[in-house]
């Protein structure tokens, strides 16, 4: 037998937790993904490292917070280390690279397979009665949920929304196409089955961000640190190593999900992030302190710090210096992120003591890119 194990990653853009049924909401419909989380770990709190899908999967493919364009990608370091490698950027065509990868030959491959968003799905492949309507919860919506939050969240607040009732139809249509995504996942598992690579394959599968959806009455805008937006799904498989049905609370982050890949294949390259086989594997299950994440923009730098149950966002104007605005929340009580505690007297050494780390993290990887 091969020592290296064939690799699957499938990532998906806008990928809610609460769209998968293994995360605990009985209306979503994804048999296929369910099925993998009973049959490995899944993660409770994997944190992108930004809002924006497009710089959450750069990270995600070179195991590097602040990638810059020269950083080697996991497809070029895996195959520097004897692993063919098969890539597709689109739904279309990831069947078929696939089908491809697992019959030719016996040696290790390492497949990255990204399927775009779930709006990205073809209508043809979207069956509108997967799911009844009345199953998929509205939107959250709290009265003046708005009042106190920072300028740079009611500025993007102010754009129109739809109106509720096309909300609940763009949430019913997104569930659908998740469920429409799912049968395509089990269309790969089916693959790797047929062709006998499943029982020693490394399955790992991720969303590049989330989705809001509406949430916190905010446009459907990459650019906010709320947790349907930023705390991803994360499963991973592999037969004979992880065991099954395994559900973990540990902080992680993408930076995370590359270390992991890196060592099951025998790379050893530095990045960022630590493998999670061990906490995979049985080991206590603390593995970082803190999960960040950033975005940085033309008109405003966004930050989120999360350690233990408190979590700091941290917005900036620029060309304000004195504007630097923030929230607090503490995760364990507030988990819908309503209560903002930054304005408290009896947190403020809290919400100092996140800014100062978020701040020097901040700088340390800025003077790391230059």
């Amino acid at each position: 037998m091969n020592p290296l194990p064939d690799i699957l990653l499938i990532t998906i853009d806008r990928l809610r937790q609460d769209a998968i049924g293994s995360y605990g909401n009985p209306a979503a419909a994804t048999p296929h993904i369910d099925a993998l989380a009973r049959a490995g770990i899944q993660f409770e709190h994997c944190y992108a490292s930004s809002p924006r899908a497009d710089v959450s999967r750069r990270t995600l493919m070179t195991g590097r917070a602040c990638a810059g364009p020269e950083a080697d990608t996991l497809p070029q370091l895996l195959r520097k280390n004897g692993y063919r490698i098969v890539e597709s950027d689109t739904l279309s065509n990831a069947m078929a690279a696939l089908e491809v990868a697992a019959r030719a030959g016996s040696e290790p491959f390492a497949a990255f397979l990204h399927l775009g968003a779930p709006a990205d799905v073809p209508r043809e492949l979207v069956d509108l009665e997967a799911i009844p309507a009345e199953a998929v919860p509205p939107p959250l919506i709290i009265p003046h949920a708005l009042e106190g939050r920072p300028r740079a969240v009611q500025r993007q607040a102010a754009q129109p929304l739809p109106s509720r009732q096309e909300q609940l139809q763009r949430r019913h249509r997104y569930y659908c196409q998740v469920h429409a995504l799912d049968e395509q996942v089990g269309r790969m598992l089916e693959i790797m089955e047929r062709h006998g690579r499943a029982e020693t394959a490394l399955v790992v599968l991720t969303g590049t961000n989330g989705h809001l959806l509406g949430d916190h009455q905010l446009p459907d805008d990459e650019a906010f640190f709320y947790d349907p937006l930023i705390d991803t799904p994360l499963i991973i498989r592999w037969p004979g190593r992880i065991a099954d049905g395994q559900r973990t609370f540990a902080l992680v982050q993408h930076v995370d999900t590359a270390a992991t890949l890196l060592e099951a294949s025998g790379c050893h390259t530095p990045g960022d992030g630590r493998s999670l086989l061990p906490v995979a594997m049985g080991e206590p299950p603390r593995l970082r302190q803190q999960a960040i994440a950033f975005d940085s923009r033309e008109s405003v730098w966004g930050a989120m710090i999360r350690e233990g149950n408190f979590k700091l966002i941290l917005y900036h104007t620029r060309g304000r210096e004195e504007d630097l605005e923030g929230e607090l929340f503490d995760t364990e009580h507030d988990w819908h992120e309503l209560n903002s505690l930054w304005q408290m007297p009896e947190y403020w050494g809290i919400r100092l003591g996140l800014t100062e780390k978020l701040l020097n993290w901040t700088l340390l990887r800025q003077r790391e890119s230059q």
